[in-house]
């Protein structure tokens, strides 16, 4: 807040409020920024690559405003990528940190129709996995949301599924992310925004359709290996209930296993090496863990 050179700056605190400090004379200029160290939203409409940012000018006192609409929308997308790197990420990896070497994280939003989206990120919503994409523009990573007739659920859970990628490709241990297969990177990522979605919402579903085909959550490359490693009963692809005997991993767990391998193959074969069946409220045996890759891989 501010006007002509003489601003002063404050940050939201957990409830979104804010205050500018000091007693001011005049009537003043405010901006909401949404541009934090490590990542900053961009405008996916502007030719010139603008970052998003809300004004409200010649005020005599507090700006008090709930955001609506479209910036509602910026702020369920801040929220997602503010808790993945500040927040509580249940001890996950985060992505890379801006440094001298990384450059912050471009979070591209579009919100005010899906042509544009389509014309940049070469893909429809009517497409499978193109609610959101990643990719890459001259050596630079970024991301782009399509927020465009997306509910806040939908939005929090495409978010965090891209900055999943974005942290595997920053933390991997073993193997080149790019020569990875997109069911064991999707199965990671999906896997990650379903359980920050869940922890946040309650219930993560949302539903689209593919081929003529239903589908919840789950499906193709974007398996529900991860939350069935967590749970013994999950809804999959087809709407119905599959059961199976493998149990009582947790997130973090699972996450060391995807960073250490290159592969399902090889992710199957760590878990049941380093995570045995028996400690820490694991269950399952041999022929169970093979049983639960076979379901998830044959989709």
């Amino acid at each position: 807040g501010g006007y002509s050179y003489y601003w002063r700056e404050a940050h939201t605190d957990a409830e979104g409020k804010f205050k500018i400090p000091e007693k001011w004379n005049f009537d003043i200029d405010y901006e909401a920024n949404f541009d934090a160290e490590d990542f900053l939203l961009e405008d996916g409409h502007s030719d010139l690559g603008e970052d998003l940012e809300i004004e409200k000018n010649n005020m005599s006192g507090d700006w008090k405003e709930t955001f609506t609409g479209d910036k509602a929308k910026w702020c369920v997308v801040w929220t997602a990528a503010y808790q993945y790197w500040y927040g509580n990420n249940f001890g996950l990896k985060r992505p890379w940190k801006n440094t001298s070497l990384n450059m912050s994280l471009d979070i591209v939003v579009y919100y005010k129709n899906e042509s544009d989206y389509k014309d940049d990120v070469g893909c429809g919503s009517d497409s499978e996995g193109c609610t959101h994409a990643t990719w890459f523009v001259l050596g630079d990573f970024r991301i782009a949301i399509l927020a465009y007739n997306r509910d806040s659920r939908h939005l929090y859970k495409n978010t965090t599924h891209e900055l999943s990628h974005a942290s595997q490709y920053s933390n991997q241990k073993k193997g080149d992310y790019f020569n990875f297969a997109p069911i064991f990177k999707e199965t990671y990522a999906t896997g990650n925004s379903i359980y920050f979605t869940k922890e946040r919402y309650g219930d993560p579903a949302v539903y689209y359709v593919f081929n003529g085909t239903l589908y919840c959550n789950y499906g193709h490359i974007y398996t529900g290996l991860v939350a069935d490693l967590i749970d013994d009963e999950i809804p999959t692809a087809d709407g119905k209930k599959y059961i199976d005997n493998v149990s009582g991993f947790n997130i973090k767990d699972i996450e060391s296993a995807f960073f250490n391998s290159t592969s399902i193959t090889s992710l199957k074969k760590y878990i049941i090496e380093k995570f045995p069946s028996g400690t820490n409220g694991r269950k399952y045996t041999s022929s169970d863990m093979d049983n639960l890759f076979d379901y998830w891989t044959s989709l």
